[in-house]
């Protein structure tokens, strides 16, 4: 568990042994990680205002926008950057460079939500943003993009990437990961999704892989508009709202 107070500090405690905790853990004393602890970024000074998990790691935005990740990193799901085995775990609070303040042009990251081995980050902007493991289209990324180019990235992209949407004018204001599988929601009510779904959790049909986001839900036209939407561990889930006659 990642737990935010209304004073900035961040509690963590549960499994610990792949430094999701922010703290070392180690095997034969398990234990230790089931009392709460305080997680400081850099200084005692910082305050956090968002917090975020995946399966094995964690996320905080500190109130100046940076975004920090401690845990597992295999796959590069923390954003860091992977340089083979001294990188499969970061131990300690590490700023995510790509997604400062500065580096999104004055937008902050305001959720964040993490699969087994992929994370996803949305900006005050709408933007989306993902990394980690790729093999089953968990980062909505195409085949062709520029991050699998690079040799290291075989698999995996190891820094948080801009996933491009169908209406790039519509912004995302809700996102969520499962396992394997995303969804979005936009401002104007669009449902997408996108990932892996062996047992149906992209809402898709029959496709059991949709490596882009698919609408599943019209912006334009239709009956309903999508309201919010969360993934569990092989299902997923959304609130619709019908739409007002014009």
């Amino acid at each position: 568990l990642v737990v935010l107070t209304n004073h900035g500090h961040i509690y963590t405690w549960g499994a610990g042994e792949q430094g999701q905790l922010g703290r070392k853990i180690m095997d034969r004393h398990k234990i230790h990680g089931t009392n709460p602890e305080k997680v400081t970024l850099k200084s005692r000074n910082v305050k956090a205002k968002v917090v975020g998990a995946g399966a094995y790691c964690s996320f905080a935005v500190d109130d100046k926008g940076d975004v920090w990740a401690w845990g597992l990193n295999n796959m590069g799901q923390t954003g860091t950057g992977y340089e083979g085995e001294t990188e499969t775990m970061v131990l300690q609070p590490t700023k995510v460079a790509e997604l400062s303040k500065e580096e999104l042009g004055g937008e902050t990251v305001v959720q964040i939500a993490g699969g087994e081995h992929h994370t996803i980050f949305r900006t005050s902007g709408g933007r989306v943003f993902a990394c980690g493991r790729a093999n089953g289209g968990q980062l909505g990324l195409p085949s062709d993009h520029e991050a699998f180019k690079e040799p290291e990235n075989e698999g995996m992209v190891d820094t948080p990437t801009l996933i491009p949407f169908p209406d790039s004018d519509d912004p995302i204001i809700h996102i969520s990961a499962g396992i394997h599988n995303n969804l979005a929601v936009s401002a104007a009510g669009a449902l997408y999704s996108w990932g892996q779904g062996n047992q149906g959790e992209l809402g898709v049909g029959d496709e059991t892989d949709m490596p882009t986001p698919h609408m599943i839900v019209r912006r334009e036209g239709g009956l309903w508009k999508a309201i919010t939407a969360e993934c569990g561990g092989q299902h997923s889930m959304a609130l619709l709202r019908k739409k007002v006659a014009s």
